[in-house]
């Protein structure tokens, strides 16, 4: 399940994804994170360690925004590799 990530304000971002108890739970264990009802959404700071602390905690399930990504240079790298990931794993079921 995919973990939707975008700008919520200029210090914060939000995490949107279907109910899911295990992702609430580690959502959880973020400093500063904030369910927000009415965005129906997590938020937590938009700082460089939890860019990281993101990236560490959700490898495969982050599903960026387009703009986040460009903005920030962690998320730009991240999504290459899971981009040149996703084409390797397709190469190789090509091969089959």
């Amino acid at each position: 399940m995919d973990i939707h990530l975008s700008k919520y304000d200029e210090g914060t971002l939000a995490l949107r994804f279907d109910y899911d108890r295990d992702t609430i739970d580690l959502i959880k264990t973020l400093p500063g994170r904030r369910w927000v009802p009415e965005a129906i959404a997590w938020t937590v700071p938009y700082t460089l360690a939890m860019a990281e602390r993101l990236l560490h905690a959700f490898p495969d399930r982050l599903n960026i925004e387009a703009g986040l990504r460009e903005e920030c240079y962690l998320f730009k790298t991240s999504q290459n590799a899971r981009n040149r990931a996703h084409d390797r794993l397709l190469r190789q079921q090509l091969q089959l």
